[in-house]
């Protein structure tokens, strides 16, 4: 490793929060599936930014794209209609063929979305505020409190019990570990169905 780049990591321990154990390398850019370090060396990208950056680094066509709407207008909150959430709402309920979208900036804050959704969908039901989310063990759903809470690894959760409650844990691909936790306070079933924390 070179001296510049070990001037960088111990900046970042010296400055950025620590949640994560990072590799030591400091990544300068991207080219398709590969990501380069300052000193040049390549590496091939397994990671996608967590699965968020699917499309690779430096394609053209994402890139064109964001750069033309960056000169129109970045963002307005859902207090103001816009174009590009409109059409993008219209695309994804076509391929989803669900009836409604949401857009949010994480998949934690999705997390937090859908449980809240559930469970107030369960209290127009029924009026009480009783009821039960099933989650899966080994799962990882993000850092805020509702994601943390149905996150099926108890590690990240104990620093920051209790959690929000009535959550309960069952095991993947196992349908009879499921069926023990349904009961009539379950409102919703969360599945990670790719378990990056369950070694997949």
């Amino acid at each position: 490793m070179g001296e510049l780049m070990q001037q960088y990591i111990d900046e970042a321990e010296q400055d950025l929060l620590h949640t994560y154990n990072r590799y030591q390398v400091v990544l300068d850019r991207g080219d398709g599936v590969s990501l380069y370090d300052i000193e040049g060396k390549r590496y091939l990208d397994f990671v996608a930014g967590i699965a968020v950056f699917a499309l690779g680094y430096h394609n053209a066509e994402y890139n064109d794209a964001l750069k033309a709407q960056i000169d129109k207008v970045i963002h307005t909150s859902n207090y103001y209609y816009n174009v590009p959430a409109v059409e993008a709402a219209r695309h994804l309920k076509k391929i989803s063929r669900m009836d409604r979208v949401f857009f949010t900036n994480s998949g934690a804050e999705a997390i937090e979305g859908a449980i809240k959704a559930a469970r107030k969908y369960a209290y127009l039901k029924d009026g009480t505020t009783d009821h039960e989310i099933i989650a899966m063990n080994h799962s990882f759903h993000g850092r805020t409190m509702g994601a943390l809470s149905v996150t099926g690894n108890p590690h990240y959760r104990e620093a920051f019990e209790p959690g929000i409650g009535n959550i309960r844990f069952a095991d993947l691909n196992d349908f009879d570990s499921v069926l023990a936790c349904v009961n009539d306070k379950t409102c919703a079933i969360l599945l990670e169905t790719v378990q990056g924390e369950g070694g997949i």
